[in-house]
């Protein structure tokens, strides 16, 4: 099983920490020798310390705190391994560096999308990205890059020493499937799901008299429909939601328990929408951000999905599917754990290693 490489950097993210700037010389707290002798100090244990206790508080993960012996333990292993690979001729290329800081980038940008600050179809811009990731590590640019290559020479190394752990992965059986689904069952549940199209006319940063034009306009709109007019026709015509003008208004799928669309377009208009039968053509309907002819084209009840379900509206990957990866997740999770271990504890019984009290 070759696909683990995506899951490496996230499962050792609290083992291996990020790079940090170096505290002055105030007395060892351990010296490493594999190939050459590196020191490292209290201060920089101090350091290590807080930050890892950082870390652990903002990921809100509900992982214990570790003991300064744990991080000392963490720090040499890091040491250790990065020496193996140079040892070894295992390198990280500036290409590689910028693949991981893409997938990064592409992590951020989803999130900004799901919270409503980025565009659908919008990309974050690069220097808005190094800011943000500058913001999130408290590092430089530069230390961000070392940091990310010293992972990914970690990760190299114990991919490339292990294995015989990390290829003895196997599909989950389709009794583990099933035992998993029976546990999970309740929680694979697709809230009360619409449909609509919609032509739209914005109220953004209008005042009172251009509101009330603006109410006019919809009205004359609906007039149209009301005496036969094609509803995409008047879509293409009139619409201010350029995303959907060429589709006939399809906005999409919307779920009942999106707190974050009922709050922007305000809780009575995001009622209506799921009282609209399949088919019928609203009124007029005004939200926090304009008025609204909608068009209810599908409507889902809430419901417990199968195995052979799928996700979502717009996740077609099934519930079985989903399990099987789950599972198969935890046993990589479990491997690389394991071949980090056999890693450390195979170079430690190689090097020299002195620990200060």
């Amino acid at each position: 099983m070759k696909n683990v490489g995506c899951f490496f950097i996230a499962t050792i993210a609290f083992i291996l920490p990020l790079q940090i700037n170096a505290a002055p010389l105030d007395g060892p707290a351990a010296m490493i020798n594999l190939i050459r002798t590196e020191i490292i100090t209290k201060g920089q244990l101090q350091q290590r310390v807080e930050e890892t206790e950082e870390v652990r508080v903002q990921a809100r993960l509900g992982i214990p705190p570790q003991t300064e012996k744990q991080v000392l333990d963490a720090m040499i292993a890091e040491i250790l391994i990065q020496q193996a690979a140079e040892r070894d001729g295992i390198a990280v290329s500036e290409s590689e560096i910028t693949a991981a800081l893409n997938n990064q980038r592409k992590s951020a940008e989803l999130q900004l999308q799901q919270r409503g600050e980025l565009g659908a179809s919008e990309q974050l811009p690069e220097p808005r990205f190094r800011e943000l990731m500058e913001q999130q590590t408290r590092m430089s640019w530069e230390e961000i890059r070392e940091s990310i290559r010293k992972q990914l020479l970690q990760q190299k190394y114990i991919m490339q020493t292990q294995t015989d752990l990390l290829d003895d992965i196997s599909q989950p059986t389709e009794q583990e499937i099933q035992n998993r689904y029976k546990k999970m069952a309740t929680s694979l549940i697709n809230p009360e799901i619409i449909r609509f199209s919609q032509i739209f006319i914005s109220t953004m940063n209008k005042n009172d008299a251009a509101v009330d034009i603006l109410r006019e306009r919809a009205e004359e709109i609906h007039k149209k429909l009301r005496q036969g007019a094609d509803f995409s026709a008047l879509v293409t015509e009139y619409t201010d939601d350029a995303g959907s003008r060429y589709s006939g208004g399809d906005f999409g799928y919307l779920a009942r328990d999106d707190a974050r669309a009922e709050a922007y377009f305000g809780k009575d208009f995001f009622t209506r929408l799921f009282n609209i039968d399949v088919n019928q053509v609203s009124g007029v309907m005004r939200s926090n951000i304009g008025f609204h002819i909608v068009k209810v084209t599908e409507h889902r009840d809430a419901k417990i999905l199968s195995l052979n379900d799928p996700l979502s509206p717009t996740n077609q990957m099934t519930v079985r599917e989903y399990i099987s990866r789950l599972i198969i997740n935890e046993e990589q999770q479990k491997a690389l754990h394991a071949a980090y271990s056999r890693v450390v504890s195979t170079l430690r019984s190689e090097a020299e290693i002195q620990v200060f009290e």
